[in-house]
């Protein structure tokens, strides 16, 4: 029976914070947008407890006013700000911590008393997340890349005239929604032919596998050519291992799409 592995890291769960007029239509558009590129019906790459901003913040507080408000509260946390700019552009803000040293020193913030910030699509938002909580890269650098004159350093003032995440790169995107599964040697197939190595960019006689039709149809994974590494133990989250008959591969998959899946159930408390 094909092993699903589970996720490097559990996703996070961040606040989305409502500052603006959002009508019911247009919170259901948010979360169906941000459902997909975040891939919440499969595997999701991250959570947002939806919740309409309190009296203590609104659209008239800095960035930096209600960072501190949840430091205060206990969240270190990112967050995120609905406000016009997704009526307007199809972003949101991404607030993450005030700068630290190193920001600074790449000229990221012009001090530590300014908040890391960036206006991002909403389809970019669950992998930006990603990258920025692993620094690969570092949310500074991406900014860097919108090559806006003055938006760098960051200051209080700063303005973001673009979103992140117009140029993001679709093969990256798409590898974000691959997961790894063992399989057993009856459970696969291998191939050296000519066109389908090409096709992988791979040299003649190399070998690509996949899963057999049939086993990727009862797991509801799809079945196309990829690479394989051979692996007899995998050592599980709780430091136990478990052991795989020999000729066992890892390899990537997806979940198949034209297979419905369980209504994905949004936090506890998110509208």
């Amino acid at each position: 029976m094909v092993y699903i592995l589970p996720p490097a890291a559990k996703p996070d769960t961040l606040k989305a914070f409502i500052t603006a007029n959002l009508d019911s239509e247009s919170l259901q558009h948010f979360k169906q947008t941000f459902a997909k590129a975040a891939y919440l019906s499969f595997a999701p790459l991250l959570h947002l407890k939806i919740i309409q901003a309190p009296a203590s913040i609104s659209q008239r507080h800095t960035h930096s006013f209600i960072r501190s408000l949840e430091d205060v509260a206990g969240n270190t946390d990112p967050f995120i700000i609905i406000d016009k700019n997704f009526a307007n552009k199809g972003a949101v803000w991404y607030i993450d911590q005030f700068a630290d040293e190193s920001d600074v020193e790449c000229g990221f913030a012009v001090s530590e008393k300014v908040v890391m910030k960036a206006l991002v699509l909403v389809e970019y938002l669950a992998m930006g997340h990603v990258c920025w909580r692993e620094g690969n890269p570092p949310m500074g650098e991406d900014l860097e890349a919108l090559e806006q004159e003055g938006l760098l350093p960051l200051r209080e003032e700063s303005v973001q005239e673009e979103p992140l995440g117009q140029d993001a790169d679709g093969d990256l995107l798409e590898a974000f929604r691959e997961l790894q599964v063992i399989a057993e040697s009856e459970e696969f197939e291998t191939t050296t032919e000519k066109k389908v190595l090409e096709n992988m960019g791979l040299e003649d006689g190399e070998e690509t596998i996949r899963l057999r039709a049939d086993v990727a149809k009862r797991e509801n994974l799809t079945s196309v050519w990829t690479h394989g590494e051979s692996v007899e133990e995998y050592e599980m989250e709780d430091g136990g291992t478990k052991n795989f008959p020999k000729g066992s591969v890892c390899l990537q998959v997806r979940y198949d799409p034209q297979v419905p899946r369980l209504q994905y159930e949004w936090p506890e408390g998110s509208l």
